[in-house]
């Protein structure tokens, strides 16, 4: 039987407050498919506080992973520049995580010289999680390899700012600033972001080493994961667009705003699809009236909006 994981904020644990949680579109969907349901959404939940929940997970063969974010990212930081450069880096950090094959940064594959110390990830949500490795020396280095085309390596941003170099098979390929676009420590969110670094141009089928290297003693420096090149197998990823807002938001330029988060969303699944992974976009925001399918508060979907989203992911896993 398929388990259907849902990553997501409130609306996918109530449509208001006065909702059972089993009228919820996680709810619903899995009923209508006749799975069963790990429901890890949680009311709050950004694009940044997401981290937590999802690098803690493990998708299993025949699970079906839905992630559906991004109102409170609007909420919180509108759809500045600086806003849309975090939830981009930090949804592709999460999404390649629960996607794609990954070497977390404490497992054996790493060399590292020089001081680090383990990378622990803490915020409203649980207790501390442990992934990665970080440093804040000068000259210390991180090094694995990986297959194929793409680097892509998992770090994270904060508001004090460091740099690294990133060098391939022996030649630079340029150096990443840990200072965040965009404050990070919003309601609930715990003072950093995950983030990614990606090049290209390597060569399919081919073995690369990457070597990181700190350049400065400020921040810290984060390896949290390298993605091996892999996809993980037997493990489909759901990826919905945001819903716009009603009435009752007060948010100024919502829809002008939703429309770039789902932009970036569309161009993410793009591109891990390019990449090989199994991810498929959801328009179900597309289906959301905001007046008939959200209620008075302007951000939570009312029944109807929960049998719409439903809908859309029976569409889209149907095909």
């Amino acid at each position: 039987m398929t388990r259907d994981v849902v990553f997501s904020d409130s609306n996918g644990v109530t449509g208001s407050n006065s909702m059972p949680s089993v009228a919820a579109w996680p709810w619903q969907f899995a009923n209508w498919r006749g799975d069963t349901l790990l429901n890890l959404a949680q009311g709050g939940l950004s694009s940044v506080s997401l981290a937590r929940p999802v690098y803690a997970h493990a998708p299993a063969a025949g699970d079906r992973t839905i992630v559906g974010i991004g109102t409170n990212d609007m909420r919180m930081r509108t759809a500045s520049a600086g806003a849309l450069s975090v939830f981009k880096a930090a949804l592709t950090a999460e999404v390649y995580w629960l996607a794609g094959t990954m070497l977390r940064g404490r497992d054996p594959g790493w060399t590292y010289t020089g001081t680090w110390g383990t990378t622990w990830m803490a915020d409203a949500f649980g207790p501390a999680l442990t992934v990665g490795k970080w440093t804040n020396q000068i000259g210390a280095t991180a090094s694995a390899q990986f297959e194929g085309d793409v680097l892509m390596l998992g770090t994270l941003v904060h508001s004090v700012g460091g740099t690294f170099q990133v060098t391939v098979d022996g030649v630079v390929k340029g150096t990443f600033n840990t200072l965040a676009a965009a404050p990070v420590n919003l309601t609930l969110e715990p003072g950093w972001a995950p983030a990614v670094v990606r090049y290209t141009g390597f060569g399919p089928g081919t073995t690369h080493t990457v070597v990181i290297t700190a350049l400065t003693a400020t921040g810290a420096l984060a390896v949290d994961w390298l993605w091996t090149g892999a996809p993980r197998a037997d493990a489909p990823l759901y990826l919905l667009t945001v819903p716009r807002m009603g009435p009752g938001s007060g948010v100024a330029g919502s829809d002008a705003g939703i429309a770039q988060y789902n932009g970036l969303i569309a161009a993410l699944v793009s591109q891990a699809l390019g990449d090989g992974l199994d991810v498929t976009l959801v328009d179900s925001g597309a289906r959301i009236d905001p007046v008939a399918d959200i209620v008075a508060d302007g951000f939570h979907y009312s029944p109807q909006g929960h049998l719409d989203v439903s809908g859309a992911l029976m569409g889209a896993t149907s095909e």
